[in-house]
């Protein structure tokens, strides 16, 4: 066998189960998203519960609050969306019960707006 067909061989035994290994982690990872998308879709079509501070909530569980949006606005520096630049924006809510917590609002697009925020 000459040197070559050798060390061609030596690769492929090596590499060839690590490429069929990542190839079913792959597969296993389509399958979780999947799985992700699915539980996503059960829940976000149930009804809003009342937001308790005491509560367990799953992600992405519609919820509603009674209360008034503060004075209190956060910007969060270097989002992304869509590939575009810009900041999140969060807004404090404080509920009758006197709980506080953070709404996000949306997002800004940086080009528009950098003059807004220079002074940060």
């Amino acid at each position: 066998m000459s040197r070559f067909k050798r060390n061609i061989l030596i690769f492929s035994i090596i590499f060839m189960p690590i490429t069929f290994s990542l190839g079913l982690w792959q597969v296993d990872r389509a399958n979780q998203k999947t799985e992700i998308i699915n539980n996503y879709d059960s829940i976000i079509s149930k009804p809003a519960v009342e937001f308790k501070i005491e509560n367990d909530f799953i992600n992405w569980q519609p919820v509603y609050l009674t209360g008034e949006f503060t004075d209190i606005i956060l910007y969060e520096d270097n989002a992304l969306l869509s590939g575009k630049a810009g900041f999140k924006i969060y807004h404090l809510f404080r509920t009758i019960d006197n709980s506080y917590i953070f709404i996000h609002r949306g997002f800004i697009e940086a080009k528009n707006h950098q003059k807004r925020f220079t002074n940060y």
